[in-house]
């Protein structure tokens, strides 16, 4: 995981950004992958694979694992210093987010708007979109 994260975070700092990308939507762009990353190798199942996509004004974090019939769950009602903090967080430092599941692979996702020094101060629903008893936001710009 922080070989990947090493290995973004230097992509990202060498050129590879596009040129109206903030470094608050780098940072952002991190966190989220660090947090989407370490659930899947802490709940899914390996093989675990990342993939980062640039679309448009934004990057699209997949992190996909071999736990299909598994969804994420929050941690309600957990003691923060038990951890269960990080789909809140990717809920609240990215433009959308959310799962899908094909199979025996799932696909945790989170789209970080890469212009934006901070996150949006608009309120986000943390729980899966089945959760919210609707499909979400897609990952689409």
């Amino acid at each position: 995981m922080t070989v990947s994260r090493r290995a973004l975070d230097a992509a990202l700092h060498d050129g590879a950004r596009p040129a109206a990308a903030v470094e608050g939507g780098v940072q952002r762009s991190l966190l989220a992958l660090e947090e989407l990353t370490s659930n899947a190798l802490r709940h899914g199942r390996l093989p675990v694979e990342v993939t980062v996509t640039r679309t448009g004004r934004s990057w699209l974090l997949e992190v996909g694992d071999a736990a299909g019939d598994d969804p994420p769950t929050l941690a309600a009602d957990r003691d923060p210093a038990l951890g269960g903090l990080g789909l809140p967080l990717v809920a609240t430092i990215s433009a959308a987010h959310g799962r899908t599941a094909d199979g025996s692979r799932k696909v945790v996702w989170a789209r970080v708007d890469s212009t934006l020094s901070e996150a949006s101060d608009a309120p986000r629903d943390p729980r899966p979109p089945d959760a919210r008893g609707g499909r979400g936001r897609g990952p689409g710009p």
